[in-house]
C-alpha cells in the first residue's frame, strides 16, 4: 500500500495558471482500482495490497485538466 507505481506527465505551452495541470484517474461507474493519483504530480500509487491470483491486470485511464479547462481523456 502506497507504493509509486508510474507517473504520468503532459505539458502545455501556455503560461501562468492556462500552463498548470492537474489530473484524474478515470474509472467506470462502480469500479474502485486499487490505485490512487496525485492531482498535481501525477504519480500513481497503489491504496490497497495487489494480489496477482485476484486481478493480473490493470488498465488504467488517466484525465488531464489545464488551468480549469475541461477534462481531456
Amino acid at each position: 500500500v502506497g507504493f509509486s507505481v508510474v507517473r504520468v506527465q503532459a505539458f502545455d505551452t501556455d503560461d501562468g495558471p492556462n500552463a498548470e495541470i492537474s489530473y484524474e484517474l478515470i474509472s467506470r461507474l462502480g469500479e474502485r482500482p486499487p490505485f490512487a493519483i496525485d492531482r498535481k504530480s501525477g504519480w500513481i500509487r497503489t491504496t490497497r495490497e495487489l494480489d496477482r491470483e485476484e486481478n493480473h491486470l490493470y488498465n488504467l485511464q488517466v484525465g488531464g485538466r489545464q488551468g480549469g479547462e475541461p477534462l481531456v481523456q
